[in-house]
């Protein structure tokens, strides 16, 4: 997308996404989300919760899933 973006002024949203797999409408709707965060799915606003509540639980921490998945457990989320 971020090509795009980049090359639209000098050939247009619709020639580009012509050569790439892109459908033009999947550009004009992440632009119109990006404009407006209301837009977005509603599994894209839980997941941003989620990841925040990660993020305090392990304290900032960066984990590969496997270092991840013994940690995590619903209990402990649930308490935070």
């Amino acid at each position: 997308m971020l090509f795009i973006e980049n090359h639209r002024e000098e050939y247009g949203v619709e020639p580009i996404c012509k050569e790439l797999p892109i459908a033009p409408s999947s550009f004009y709707e992440r632009k119109s989300r990006e404009m407006n965060p209301e837009l977005e799915p509603e599994r894209k606003k839980r997941d941003r919760v989620l990841i925040r509540i990660l993020h305090t639980v392990l304290g900032g921490k960066v984990l590969i899933y496997q270092e991840l998945a013994p940690i995590l457990n619903f209990r402990c989320m649930a308490k935070s």
